[in-house]
């Protein structure tokens, strides 16, 4: 009978002086333990450390993943397009009309129940929609220089998709025109329609021409919405002028001040703006005449306007008073894009400043042709 005894494992041994000799425990590393052994080792109250298994991707797991991928390129995409048409100028837009509608009615909101208003309405909207549009497919080349993260510039949106939104935008605002039966807002579509239509490949290239049209037809907005509200050329006519011409003295001045912003590509692409032919200095200064020009429109409209003869029909003793506070609400809303013009001057027309003037000046027009049509 033989004993069979189990082979222990050598140590490592080591070469000393040339002699082999056996590697002592201290200079042996520790054993590592089982996995069991880890397990029944850790600290009371800490659970050990869960064993991590690569698992590979099963045909579930891929398929999950790529439609993961197909749903963040679906929502990027669609945000590119929100962008591409400026959606949330739709809004502004149609708040334009409305405005006019009640103002052009006699300031009640019995006007809002003519559903040519809110055709209208919808109508200037599909406008800075599809003008947005139109421009962005026209500027591509522009925009790489300007503002390369645009949809289009940025490769997230084709340019032959651009050109397709902005067709059906301008067809369905046709479309939309022709259920309108007043024949002066028929008109006031259809040239607004033409003239965002020309003014990329036409008229931006015309000094000054480009800035009064887009003025034009961004003003053209509130007296089409008193037109669509039945006011003829009687006093409800004349009372939306005035908010109108205050509104075309401020796009104005925000078109100036996005000229300064884009005078680099547009000089590069022979766009004659006045940044481009005057240098954006002189540029500005004429952005200053424009808001004295809307100061003394606003101002008129505060001491001599007649839209809040109600309030002091009641208590005559009221009107010195009213005015007064109408004609600091006035300067209020003008000192801010005044302050924002300043503040762009002296950092150089840097183009963070540029775009913080563009945003205030549209906060302060929009407040200022309310509150006009308010005062007239």
């Amino acid at each position: 009978m033989s004993l069979a005894v189990a082979a222990r494992p050598s140590r490592p041994r080591l070469e000393v002086g040339g002699r082999a000799g056996r590697v002592p425990h201290a200079l042996q590393p520790p054993p590592r333990p089982s996995p069991l052994r880890r397990a029944a080792l850790a600290p009371a109250g800490r659970p050990a450390a869960p064993l991590r298994v690569a698992r590979p991707m099963g045909p579930l797991d891929t398929e999950q993943h790529e439609q993961q991928e197909q749903q963040v390129a679906i929502r990027e995409r669609l945000q590119g397009y929100w962008r591409l048409v400026r959606g949330w100028n739709a809004l502004p837009s149609m708040a334009l009309v409305l405005l006019g509608a009640w103002t052009g009615a006699g300031k009640t909101l019995l006007a809002l129940k003519h559903l040519t208003v809110w055709f209208m309405g919808l109508a200037s909207g599909a406008v800075a929609m599809a003008s947005c549009t139109i421009n962005d497919y026209f500027d591509a080349d522009i925009d790489a220089v300007n503002d390369p993260q645009k949809p289009v510039p940025s490769g997230l949106i084709p340019r032959d998709r651009a050109l397709l939104v902005a067709s059906l935008l301008y067809i369905g605002l046709l479309a939309l025109a022709c259920l309108v039966p007043n024949a002066g807002v028929r008109l006031i579509v259809a040239l607004s329609s033409a003239l965002t239509v020309l003014y990329t490949p036409v008229l931006k290239k015309q000094t000054l021409v480009k800035n009064c049209v887009v003025a034009c037809v961004i003003a053209a907005a509130p007296l089409a919405g008193a037109l669509a509200a039945g006011a003829g050329g009687g006093p409800g006519l004349r009372a939306v002028l005035a908010p109108c011409a205050f509104l075309w003295l401020g796009i104005m001045f925000r078109e100036i001040l996005m000229d300064i912003q884009d005078r680099r590509g547009d000089g590069a692409a022979g766009v004659l703006t006045l940044p481009v032919v005057l240098g954006p200095r002189a540029a500005l200064g004429i952005g200053f005449g424009l808001l004295a020009a809307c100061m003394a429109l606003a101002a008129h409209a505060a001491v001599y306007g007649g839209g809040l003869a109600w309030a002091w029909a009641a208590a005559p003793a009221l009107e010195p008073a009213a005015r007064t506070a109408a004609l600091a609400a006035v300067a209020w809303v003008l000192s801010t894009p005044c302050a924002a013009a300043v503040a762009v001057q002296r950092s150089g027309f840097g183009k963070a400043e540029v775009s913080r003037a563009i945003d205030v000046s549209m906060k302060s027009v929009g407040l200022g042709t309310l509150l006009l049509a308010l005062l007239v």
